[in-house]
C-alpha cells in the first residue's frame, strides 16, 4: 500500500481497528479541537460551585490561595492552565492514575500531611526550647556563641519560637552540627559551658536538617492537592463529555493505542490494519512525541528485519531539524531526534 498520511491519521486508523477491545464507540470521533473541549468541561465544572459542597469548598480554597500570592480570584483562567497537563500525552499515565479519586480522598490527604508537619515541628519546638533553657541555666547567651549578635544559636531560638525560616542549609545549621560553636578568643570558662551542649545542639542540628527537608517536601505536596484535586474533576467532566458526545480527544488517542498494542506482534496489527507498508518516511520528525515514536517502532522494526524472497528488505527515512519543534505542548520531543541520531544503529541494524 502507499499512503502519505500523517502519524495521527495513520495511529487513528490502527486505534479503530482496536476500537471494541477498548470499550470505544464504533462511530467515535477524534475531537481536534482540544480547547473546546477544555472550556466546556471547566465552565460544567464551575456550575457545580454551590450544589457540590466539597468542591465549592475546594475552589473557594484555590481562590483565597490564589488572592494571598496576589492573584485575582477568578479561577477560569487558573484552571486553563491546570488544564496544559491534559493536552500534553506523555502526562496521560499518571493522570490515569487519578481516576476513581474523588475530591475527599483529597482532603483527607491533605489533613493527615498537615497532622504531619504540625506533628515534627512540635517536636523540633520542645527539643528547641529544652536546649534555650539549659543555655539559660547555665548563664549561656545567644551572644556567647559564635557570630555574636547573629549568633548560630539563633536557630535555636527561632525555632522554639516556632520559626522555621532557617534554611536547613545555612552556614549556622552547618557549624551546630560540625561543633564549630565559639570564637577562639572566648573565656575558657564559656567555651566549657558551651562544650557542654555541643553534642546536643549537634544533635538537634542534624534532626531540624532532617526535619525541614522532610516538611518542605510535605509543604510542597499539600500546596498542590488543590490544583490536582481540580484537575481530577476536570477529567471527570472531560469524561463526561467525551461519552455523551463519543468523541477521544487528539492528545489521548495516542496512549490509548500505546496501551493496547505494547504486546502485540506486528504481523498481528498488520492484520487488524489489513494494510501493510515496508518503506516509512517520516518527515518533521522533531515534532513526534515519544509515545507515537513508540507506536510506530514495531511495525517499522519487523519490516527493516524481515528480509523478503528478493532479498529486499524495508527502509526507514527520518527528516527533522530540532530547532524547528512546535509542539512541545503535545509532548512533542526534538532531542528524541537527536538522541537517534547519535545512536550507530537502530534496530540492530545500520543506520
Amino acid at each position: 500500500a502507499f499512503d502519505i498520511v500523517t502519524i495521527d491519521s495513520f495511529n487513528h486508523r490502527i486505534l479503530r481497528t482496536f476500537a471494541k477491545d477498548i470499550d470505544l464507540p464504533d462511530n467515535f470521533e477524534v475531537e481536534l479541537d482540544s480547547d473546546r473541549l477544555i472550556s466546556k468541561a471547566i465552565h460544567n465544572l464551575i456550575a457545580r460551585a454551590g450544589k457540590d459542597k466539597k468542591l465549592t469548598q475546594l475552589l473557594v480554597d484555590f481562590s483565597l490561595a490564589k488572592i494571598e500570592v496576589g492573584k485575582r480570584w477568578d479561577v477560569e483562567y487558573d484552571l486553563k492552565d491546570i488544564a496544559k497537563l491534559i493536552r500534553n500525552e506523555n502526562h496521560y499515565p499518571f493522570l490515569k492514575k487519578l481516576k476513581g479519586k474523588e475530591v475527599g480522598d483529597f482532603l483527607r490527604f491533605r489533613e493527615n500531611l498537615y497532622k504531619k508537619i504540625n506533628a515534627a515541628q512540635k517536636e523540633l519546638t520542645e527539643k528547641a526550647k529544652t536546649l534555650v533553657r539549659a543555655s539559660e541555666e547555665i548563664h549561656i547567651a545567644p551572644k556567647d556563641f559564635k557570630g555574636g549578635s547573629r549568633s548560630i544559636f539563633n536557630v535555636v531560638v527561632k525555632v522554639a519560637q516556632e520559626d522555621f525560616s532557617v534554611k536547613l542549609d545555612a552556614a549556622s545549621v552547618r557549624d551546630l552540627i560540625a561543633g564549630d560553636l565559639y570564637p577562639k578568643n572566648k573565656a575558657q570558662e564559656v567555651k566549657d559551658a558551651i562544650d557542654g551542649l555541643a553534642t546536643d545542639l549537634s544533635i538537634f542540628a542534624a534532626l531540624y536538617k532532617e526535619r525541614m527537608g522532610t516538611l518542605l517536601f510535605y509543604k510542597n505536596i499539600a500546596s498542590s492537592l488543590t490544583p490536582l484535586s481540580l484537575l481530577n474533576e476536570l477529567l471527570y467532566e472531560i469524561d463526561k463529555i467525551k461519552i455523551a458526545e463519543q468523541i477521544v480527544p487528539i492528545y489521548e488517542f495516542n496512549a490509548l493505542l500505546a496501551e493496547q498494542i505494547k504486546d502485540q506482534p506486528a504481523p498481528f496489527i498488520y492484520e487488524r490494519l489489513g494494510e501493510r507498508y515496508r518503506h516509512y518516511f517520516i518527515d518533521d520528525f522533531q515534532d513526534n512525541s515519544r509515545m507515537q515514536w513508540e507506536n510506530l517502532s514495531p511495525l517499522i522494526e519487523n519490516e527493516l528485519q524481515q528480509q523478503r524472497e528478493n532479498e529486499e528488505r524495508g527502509s526507514l527515512m527520518l527528516v527533522g531539524d530540532a530547532k524547528q519543534s512546535i509542539y512541545r505542548f503535545r509532548g512533542g520531543d526534538a532531542d528524541q531526534f537527536l538522541r537517534l541520531l547519535d545512536t550507530p544503529d537502530l534496530f540492530m541494524l545500520p543506520k
